[in-house]
């Protein structure tokens, strides 16, 4: 099941739901429904924070999957997304080249966004 952590916080709803993508297994699935029930949880699905998007991948359409991918930071996420899409019947090239290409911007920031630490530079102080 994939929830989507539209805020910017870490909540704990049944399970760790990070910002961006969360792809939920197993006994995490049935906890996060528990979970999810209870007042403070339920204000914020209600209020759009953290939306219930699909079971997989695979099951949402292409704009919808880009968004979301794009919106995810945690490689392990985009890695199963991607298997599920590969292993579909019908895989979607568009899909796929979206992950790859979030991986890539994970993986191998823009210059300007690395940090500069070369251990000669004295930290801020």
């Amino acid at each position: 099941m994939i929830i989507h952590n539209k805020g910017k916080y870490t909540y704990n709803i049944g399970a760790r739901i990070i910002p961006g993508a969360n792809n939920l297994e197993g006994s995490d699935i049935d906890a996060y429904k528990s979970a999810v029930k209870l007042p403070l949880n339920a204000a914020l699905v209600t209020d759009g924070i953290i939306v219930q998007e699909a079971e997989d991948i695979t099951k949402m359409n292409v704009g919808k999957a880009g968004d979301l991918i794009g919106d995810t930071w945690d490689l392990q996420v985009l890695e199963q997304f991607q298997e599920k899409e590969e292993a579909s019947k019908d895989p979607r090239s568009t899909v796929i080249k979206a992950i790859e290409k979030q991986v890539e911007s994970i993986v191998n920031p823009p210059d300007d966004e690395r940090l500069n630490n070369d251990g000669d530079e004295n930290p801020p102080e």
